[in-house]
């Protein structure tokens, strides 16, 4: 079976904004206005 991506969903409060960054990258794969929107 392969091996999933970890990632963690984090908020960047100096942007207002919620960051998804994979698991050993320094940059956001993803960002999002809101909690809801990401999850």
């Amino acid at each position: 079976m392969a091996k999933l991506p970890k990632f963690t969903l984090t908020h960047n409060e100096k942007k207002d904004r919620w960051d998804l960054t994979k698991d050993g990258a320094s940059r956001p794969t993803a960002s999002f206005d809101t909690k809801s929107n990401a999850t």
